[in-house]
């Protein structure tokens, strides 16, 4: 983390089989995501968050079933967000927070089992918050702030009673705060 590294992320690394976990943030990193990670089988954890990756996120990520955290935060990624992130069963958490993407967050990001975390801020996403985000029971924070999301917040957050932080600044919410949302007994005010 932070050694100043420069350059492509380097692709040897998929020689290393076992390797579970890839952590290069903070760095100065360029180029696109090399898509040879995704058939590590035993990689879980992959955090490449605050470099200068650049291009569209390769879907071939999401075949990596055995991913637990994925963090694309704070890079230069553009595109939309996929609903085959759904396919990412085992996430715990995934970010895609501080980038150029656009479009709307699919609901089936939200029908992730085992999230706890999730961070889309600083994109630009637009549309609704998808009522499926009341499906995401373990889920303790989200963060949605600082888009073009629009529409009302969804009654259903009532249903994320672990919810610690629940960001939506700086969007274009209108309506109230639902009272539902103080189901959340560990709500962070």
């Amino acid at each position: 983390v932070g050694q100043n590294m420069t350059g492509p992320l380097p692709t040897n690394l998929v020689q290393l089989p076992l390797l579970q976990s890839i952590r290069v943030a903070y760095n100065s990193l360029t180029g696109t995501l090399p898509s040879v990670y995704a058939s590590m089988r035993q990689l879980l954890n992959l955090e490449i968050h605050g470099n200068k990756f650049e291009g569209t996120f390769p879907e071939e990520y999401f075949q990596a079933t055995s991913l637990q955290n994925l963090n694309i935060g704070d890079n230069e990624f553009t595109g939309t967000l996929s609903a085959d992130f759904s396919k990412l069963t085992n996430l715990k958490g995934l970010h895609t927070f501080s980038n150029y993407f656009t479009g709307t967050i699919p609901p089936e990001v939200f029908h992730l089992e085992y999230l706890s975390f999730t961070r889309h801020s600083d994109n630009i996403f637009e549309g609704t918050i998808p009522n499926s985000v009341g499906k995401m029971s373990q889920l303790q924070e989200i963060w949605l702030s600082s888009n073009q999301l629009s529409g009302t917040i969804p009654t259903e957050v009532g249903k994320m009673t672990n919810l610690i932080y629940f960001k939506v600044n700086w969007n274009k919410l209108t309506g109230a705060i639902p009272t539902q949302l103080y189901n959340a007994k560990y709500l962070m005010t």
